[in-house]
């Protein structure tokens, strides 16, 4: 079973990004309707002006991730929840090969910036019980990085307008067409990637 993997990116003054894109009245309810709402350190309400700090930047590069699965794959035999394991298995397979080096790169790249990855916010130690649920400091500050979605940004607008890639669901019969991962970087400078070719995943 594979899966190929896409990079769309797109560039922009951060300013124009937060004008368009940030809508904290559209996801702030959905946030709080999460049960990890609040215990999380990456989830809101932060202890942090989120908009104080990302009017510093002057840039931000927007990376969605498009994960396609092969027809074995998307319709492989088994139980909806069979197939989501195996499709949390891919995501997390094309987060570590492909867009995590890439995203940590740019990131080393450009001091001072911030990385918002969403998905892969935490270190695996950290995801099953958050210090913030016992009232004490993040355990890994260095390695932390929210989503678009916690800082308030309509990822599903995001995805469509800048990336041309319309969010996905799958059903009780197949894995959908394909999944979105998406990423974003604030900088002080403006960022340069070279474009990508597509990458096969086996799993």
């Amino acid at each position: 079973m594979k899966a190929i993997v896409e990079h769309k990116i797109s560039i922009m003054p951060a300013v124009q990004y937060i004008d368009g894109y940030h809508a904290p009245s559209k996801v702030e309810p959905l946030c709080r309707a999460c049960p990890s709402y609040g215990r999380c350190w990456t989830c809101p309400p932060f202890d942090h002006d989120v908009m104080a700090h990302l009017q510093q930047f002057e840039w931000v590069l927007v990376l969605g991730a498009k994960i396609t699965p092969d027809d074995e794959l998307r319709h492989s035999p088994g139980s909806a929840a069979t197939r989501n394991a195996l499709a949390h298995r891919l995501i997390t397979q094309a987060w570590l090969q492909n867009v995590e080096p890439l995203m940590r790169s740019l990131e080393s790249n450009h001091p001072g910036s911030t990385l918002l990855c969403g998905f892969f916010a935490c270190p695996s130690e950290c995801s099953a019980h958050c210090a913030r649920i016992d009232g004490k400091p993040c355990r890994h500050p260095q390695l932390m990085r929210p989503s678009l979605e916690a800082y308030g940004f309509d990822v599903a607008k995001t995805t469509s307008e800048l990336l041309g890639l319309e969010l996905k669901w799958a059903n009780d019969n197949a894995l959908p067409e394909y999944t979105t991962l998406v990423t974003a970087i604030f900088t002080h400078n403006q960022p340069a990637i070279a474009p990508a070719p597509p990458v096969e995943l086996s799993l």
